[in-house]
């Protein structure tokens, strides 16, 4: 798996371009618009700690504003159900 390469490669880019490098290359193995956006949050969380070691709220807090910002409904009732307990 090459995503947290990626993220770590990515991480001073904006968060819109964390976002395209993720789907283009996300893109080259996945055709699933749910999967581009699950690596782009857990990309955009990395990088997030990179930059702020250890605040792992702050990573959870930015991810989730991303997540809700996609607007990809699959991806917001993984996440809640994941803080529901649901995927556990």
């Amino acid at each position: 798996m090459w995503i947290t390469p990626l993220a770590v490669w990515a991480q001073n880019l904006s968060q819109e371009n964390i976002e395209k490098v993720s789907f283009l290359d996300t893109s080259l193995t996945h055709t699933d618009l749910t999967v581009h956006h699950c690596v782009a949050a857990y990309n955009i969380g990395i990088a997030y700690l990179i930059k702020n070691s250890g605040d792992r709220e702050g990573a959870f807090h930015t991810m989730e504003t991303y997540i809700y910002e996609s607007g990809c409904s699959e991806l917001k009732t993984w996440w809640e159900s994941i803080w529901n307990g649901e995927m556990l």
